[in-house]
């Protein structure tokens, strides 16, 4: 499956949940706003995802985003 295609899966049956509502959240608007039509939606939907990616990498060692990261990573 190329990633087009994974991408318009997960567009159409969404992402399993993360366990975090935000992130869930920030996630599911990334995508919504990323497949609409207009540019500056799109780098709104571009904004919320690398929001939701600073809140990964805090999920697991909050206070500690090196850590956090680090464990993210090698997991």
């Amino acid at each position: 499956m190329t990633g087009g295609a994974y991408c318009t899966v997960i567009h159409r049956v969404g992402l399993p949940p993360s366990g975090d509502g935000e992130l869930d959240e920030l996630l599911r608007d990334a995508i919504e706003k990323f497949y609409d039509y207009s540019p500056l939606e799109r780098q709104h939907g571009l904004d919320k995802l690398w929001d939701a990616f600073e809140r990964l990498k805090t999920l697991d060692k909050p206070g500690r985003k090196p850590a956090s990261l680090a464990a993210l990573l090698w997991f």
